[in-house]
């Protein structure tokens, strides 16, 4: 999977809802980057897994042992939420995503509506970006990283991120 389509995928959980307008000029901190992948990495997961399910064997990492990376994931998940959102909102304004009007709609919907609409967006953008040419490297990817901690994954994504997206106005430096 590439920079574009994690990307992609990581923007859609900003598409969904923007509770707090955050200024377009507003940079990710390391921390919200970390969060964000954290966040999204179980639905990411279920995402590669659908995408997956015909292209891969059945004794493939994603089909027969992504279940206790994904509960660590899961269990971790909630304590990342708010970094998490308030990365992919300064996400999307930067992109210009969303009108004034969804992001109101949005800020009136109760957290245990909305989370689950994100989950839903973030598995059916990457969904439909994965090839099934792609799900052998995808495969091997996610097992790399099964042994990691969560912390440990959201560390390197958002290094990698942050190195292979330079938008010095959507990351901020560090001093």
């Amino acid at each position: 999977m590439n920079a574009r389509k994690l990307t992609s995928a990581l923007t859609a959980m900003a598409v969904a809802i923007a509770p707090q307008v955050v200024a377009a000029q507003e940079c990710m901190t390391e921390a919200e980057v970390n969060a964000m992948a954290i966040y999204a990495a179980p639905a990411a997961m279920d995402a590669a897994a659908y995408a997956c399910r015909d292209a891969l064997p059945a004794d493939s990492f994603l089909l027969s042992e992504l279940g206790p990376m994904k509960a660590r994931y899961d269990a971790v998940r909630p304590d990342y939420w708010p970094l998490a959102l308030s990365a992919a909102t300064k996400l999307m304004a930067s992109e210009g995503d969303g009108s004034a009007d969804d992001m109101a709609i949005f800020q009136q919907l109760p957290e245990e509506a909305v989370r689950p609409m994100i989950d839903a967006l973030i598995v059916q953008e990457l969904s439909t970006e994965i090839k099934p040419e792609d799900c052998g490297s995808i495969d091997k990817v996610v097992a790399a990283f099964g042994p990691l901690e969560p912390t440990e994954f959201g560390g390197i994504i958002g290094a990698v991120l942050t190195v292979a997206v330079p938008d010095e106005d959507l990351f901020c430096s560090e001093t």
